[in-house]
């Protein structure tokens, strides 16, 4: 995944993932991806931990919200919220505490996607090795 405020190539179009997303969304104005020589505007991802930083990033225009480690009910608040913006869609992702024990709840709540760090983080190493010799006849 991208650092803060780093550009990232995800499906054909250009992304921008503000994984500290306060001060971002925070501006009195909205924040929009900028075009860069003709190109598209970039598409706003803004990682959230509170309803609070919910709030703010559907004020500053964000085209998708991680909700990162909330509860079951503060995620379900926050996709209605998400799902209340009239002028525009905004897509929510769930990601943090996310494993086989929790996702079918997690995708009860209404997320558009569901992310499972643990697969990268937590998968057990294989320690294999290959070795190339010259066979003789």
């Amino acid at each position: 995944s991208g650092g803060v405020g780093e550009s990232i190539q995800r499906a054909n179009y250009k992304l921008q993932i503000t994984k500290d997303s306060a001060p971002r969304a925070e501006r009195k104005r909205p924040f929009r991806g900028e075009a860069y020589g003709g190109q598209k505007p970039l598409l706003i991802e803004v990682e959230t931990k509170t309803l609070a930083q919910v709030k703010q990033a559907i004020t500053a225009g964000a085209d998708k919200i991680l909700l990162d480690n909330m509860s079951l009910k503060t995620m379900r608040q926050a996709v209605r919220l998400c799902k209340k913006v009239r002028r525009r869609r905004i897509g929510t992702e769930a990601s943090g505490g996310v494993n086989l024990k929790t996702v079918a709840k997690i995708a009860k709540t209404g997320v558009d996607a569901i992310s499972v760090g643990a697969l990268t983080h937590s998968a057990k190493a294989l320690d294999i090795s290959l070795e190339i010799g010259s066979i003789r006849k």
